[in-house]
């Protein structure tokens, strides 16, 4: 899952939404049924963007993560995950975290 801003969203679907209805109305073709079609369709999507709930997503911090790793050599501490490893410390977070169990 990757949180998006809705609010961002709702403001460019309601952009393209006056755009073309305005176009539509400029070159005179509002009446159009595969334009009214269309606008419908982004008009639904907007709806349906409106309509979703809000998500707190979960933020894991490093040191509570299973990727987490305490480096006693360099006095560190590092984060493994399938990209590589990076250096963190005990307050980042990141999108590859995991709960550790």
């Amino acid at each position: 899952m990757r949180a998006i801003d809705a609010d961002a969203l709702t403001e460019i679907l309601t952009t393209a939404i006056r755009n073309m209805e305005g176009m539509a109305k400029f070159i005179g073709c509002e009446d159009d049924p595969e334009i009214k079609m269309e606008i419908q369709t982004y008009r639904d999507i907007l709806n349906g963007v409106k309509e979703q709930p809000t998500i707190e997503p979960e933020i894991i911090r490093c040191k509570d993560c299973k990727y987490f790793m305490y480096d006693d050599q360099h006095k560190g501490v590092n984060c493994v995950h399938d990209d590589g490893l990076i250096t963190s410390s005990h307050d980042d977070f990141c999108s590859y975290a995991k709960r550790r169990k």
